[in-house]
């Protein structure tokens, strides 16, 4: 098998794929099955995500997270925001939690045709929500995550929960205090 990723009735069926992962020659990654030996990059992670996230949708929060590698299992909520300036109609579905914001351009990182936030706009979005967990593991994957969280509140300082998030984002980066 080449390192693509496999889904469910493309040229497989669920079956083939389930009988191909108790081989041992898959593993499920996402919403699709990728080969044992593949490594896990970001590009992977998210083109594993394809069938859930329509080109008009991001990935963010803890499923951007997931996909820049702070999470070992993709997490079984789907957070997703409009990636194109038009509503979208999405249809309500039982893993995904829709919020209708844009996520502009800027703060995209394209993976062939899904769309997942910068790591910047991840740790931003997570400062918001107050997720120091998922926080702290993006900036153990990626050193200057905090820092560029941070750079990109201070750019958006009138959205909601920004300067909670500045504070939050502000003690992670100067790190931990001693005392004598």
């Amino acid at each position: 098998m080449s390192h693509a990723v496999r889904f469910p009735g493309d040229a497989l069926s669920l079956a083939e794929l389930s009988a191909a992962a108790l081989d041992g020659d898959v593993v499920a990654l996402g919403e699709g099955y990728v080969p044992t030996d593949a490594p896990e990059t970001p590009w992977l992670r998210a083109r594993s995500l394809a069938p859930a996230l329509a080109p008009t949708l991001a990935a963010t929060h803890a499923l951007a997270a997931w996909v820049w590698g702070a999470h070992a299992e993709c997490p079984t909520v789907l957070t997703v925001q409009r990636a194109t300036e038009h509503r979208v109609n999405a249809a309500p579905r039982a893993r995904v939690v829709y919020r209708d914001g844009f996520v502009g351009t800027d703060d995209l990182v394209w993976f062939g045709d899904v769309a997942v936030t910068t790591i910047a706009r991840t740790v931003a979005d997570l400062a918001r929500a107050r997720d120091l967990a998922v926080i702290t593991l993006m900036a153990f994957n990626h050193r200057t995550a905090v820092v560029e969280g941070l750079a990109w509140c201070l750019h958006h300082t009138r959205l909601p929960g920004v300067p909670k998030a500045i504070a939050l984002l502000e003690r992670l980066d100067a790190g931990p205090t001693t005392t004598a």
